[in-house]
């Protein structure tokens, strides 16, 4: 197989391949009756920056938030549409882009050690949650239920940064002794 030397070629196939990743995992979802469903969406969001680059990533987010609004199903849930940007989880889909973004930036400024990915992936599903949060109160729902989603997002925020360390350290690490 042909190595391919074109750096806009190289960058334009690296991107459609993140952007395939953020397709593939967004729908996927937990459907928690009443609750906002915890999806892999917040996961890859930030797992691509990490792993990709700041700029990748960001094209990436850009083009999958696109392609939902559109209406193809990639959001939670299999879900698409334009209608999506204006309701209750509006937030946390606004939110993908300035996660993604500190992600990217934040990764290439990282040893490549787990404690440190991790509190990098914490720190960029807070930054989604509060976006998302930002949402709710527009769409002027009730403390008690902010409380309440809160409640039963938070463990998959840690779930999910526990992953990512290990994929961002797995991706990162040059060697074993990495992890500290």
């Amino acid at each position: 197989m042909k190595k391919i030397t074109n750096p806009f070629v190289r960058f334009a196939i690296t991107t459609l391949i993140c952007t395939a990743i953020l397709l593939v995992s967004g729908p996927l979802a937990i459907n928690m009756q009443g609750y906002t469903p915890v999806t892999l969406q917040s996961l890859a969001i930030i797992a691509v920056p990490v792993m990709f680059g700041m700029r990748q990533g960001a094209i990436a987010i850009v083009l999958y938030l696109l392609a939902g609004g559109l209406g193809l199903p990639v959001f939670a849930d299999f879900s698409g549409g334009w209608d999506h940007f204006n309701g209750m989880t509006s937030g946390f889909l606004i939110g993908f882009l300035p996660a993604g973004i500190l992600a990217g930036w934040w990764a290439t400024r990282l040893k490549p050690q787990y404690g440190r990915f991790f509190l990098l992936f914490l720190t960029c599903q807070v930054v989604i949650l509060l976006f998302g949060l930002m949402g709710f109160v527009f769409h002027d729902m009730g403390t008690d239920q902010i409380l309440y989603n809160v409640k039963y997002l938070f463990p998959g925020l840690f779930i999910k940064s526990f992953i990512g360390g290990f994929l961002a350290l797995a991706a990162r690490a040059s060697d074993s002794s990495a992890i500290a």
